[in-house]
């Protein structure tokens, strides 16, 4: 169910043993001439939406660690401290109520080792936290705003979306050099914030994208149901 259209008399049955509660995050950032700034907490709300029968959605989470992308219009960011202790209370509320499992679906890349650190510490404190990113699931490599952000919206937001702006950009994403990885601002190799090929994208493929996404939370919903905490949580320290 979605959490924040039933009331606490609605939720209350729902929070069970085996409940498995689903938080979007993401970001508002630039995400090159042809997407929404919203892309990654758009994208990540609608893949949330689509397990709604399987487990409880938390509001999402609009803006995540976007300081690279600072210089185009309308990015916005919070540190990566801020996102693990926002994410961080969020968990700490569900715990309160009874969820000792939950499920973090993230839109951002940005935003992944705050939120591993979020995670870390709700084990630590008894309570399963997994994360769930679905370029990973799917696989795509496209990098941001190529063709697998751009075709998701397509298919998700295709009103909001301007092929006619899109360009392709084969720049790697913060490109190493001699094997030594340097955080580059994305302006540095992008001046319209596309890493990928947007031009390739089309509706069909973010259809395909998104119900591979959405099949493999439910598969992920299923191990953690499945799953006794126990089995879920840190062994024991060593004697």
């Amino acid at each position: 169910m979605i959490l924040k259209e039933v009331s606490w008399l609605d939720i209350k049955p729902a929070i069970t043993e085996d409940a498995v509660a689903v938080i979007p995050v993401g970001s508002t950032e630039q995400h090159g001439p042809q997407n929404p700034l919203g892309t990654d907490h758009m994208i990540a709300e609608r893949l949330a939406a689509g397990v709604r029968e399987e487990a409880i959605i938390t509001p999402t989470v609009p803006v995540g660690y976007s300081e690279h992308h600072r210089q185009f219009p309308g990015t916005l960011w919070v540190s990566p401290h801020v996102l693990q202790e926002y994410v961080l209370g969020i968990c700490q509320s569900l715990q309160y109520h009874g969820i000792r499992k939950i499920l973090i679906v993230n839109g951002h890349g940005g935003n992944t080792f705050p939120l591993l650190r979020a995670a870390m510490k709700m084990r630590e404190q008894g309570v399963f936290v997994g994360l769930h990113e679905w370029w990973k699931a799917c696989k795509e490599e496209d990098a941001h705003a190529g063709s697998g952000e751009t075709s998701l919206n397509l298919f998700l937001y295709e009103h909001l979306v301007h092929m006619d702006r899109a360009k392709d950009n084969t720049a790697g994403w913060s490109p190493p050099l001699h094997g030594t990885i340097i955080w580059y601002d994305t302006i540095d190799f992008s001046d319209d914030g596309t890493v990928g090929s947007p031009t390739r994208a089309t509706r069909g493929k973010g259809e395909v994208l998104y119900r591979d996404a959405v099949n493999q939370l439910k598969q992920t919903i299923a191990y953690m149901k499945e799953t006794p905490l126990k089995d879920l949580l840190c062994k024991e320290r060593v004697m």
